[in-house]
C-alpha cells in the first residue's frame, strides 16, 4: 500500500487521534509531540509510516463494516445490506443483501459509498 502526501495532510488529525487511542502520550507537551510526528510523517520516517498503513487499514475495515444495515442503490435497485463478508484481510469483500451478493475490492468502498441512500431501519 503506498502513502500519498495527501492522505498524510488530510488525515492527520485522525491518525493522530487513532495513535492516542492506541495509547501513544506525550512525555511532556502534546502540541511539540504531535508536530514530531507530523514532521517524522512528512519525512517518510520508517516507523511512522508503518504506524499510518496500520491507521489506513483499520480505518478501511471500519469503512466497510459502517456498510451494515443501510440502504444500497445500484442498477435503480434499492436494497439492505444485510451482511459484509470480507476475504483476504479486507482486500475483497461481499454485500450481502435481500436480493443479491455483490463481490466488491478494496478499491470500490468510495465508490459504494456514492451508491449508500441512508439507513436501512
Amino acid at each position: 500500500m503506498s502513502v500519498n502526501e495527501n492522505q498524510k495532510l488530510e488525515l492527520f488529525e485522525d491518525f493522530y487521534a487513532w495513535l492516542k487511542n492506541d495509547g501513544l502520550r506525550p512525555k511532556k507537551s502534546e502540541r511539540l509531540h504531535k508536530k514530531k510526528i507530523f514532521s517524522n510523517l512528512r519525512a517518510n520516517d520508517e516507523m511512522t509510516i508503518e504506524n499510518f498503513k496500520d491507521f489506513l487499514n483499520d480505518r478501511h475495515k471500519t469503512q466497510i463494516k459502517a456498510m451494515k444495515g443501510l440502504l444500497l442503490k445500484m442498477n435503480g435497485v434499492t436494497s439492505v445490506i444485510q451482511d459484509i463478508v470480507t476475504e483476504d484481510g479486507y482486500e475483497t469483500f461481499t454485500l450481502v443483501t435481500e436480493i443479491a451478493h455483490i463481490k466488491c475490492k478494496k478499491e470500490d468502498v468510495e465508490q459504494i459509498k456514492k451508491q449508500i441512500i441512508s439507513s436501512g431501519e
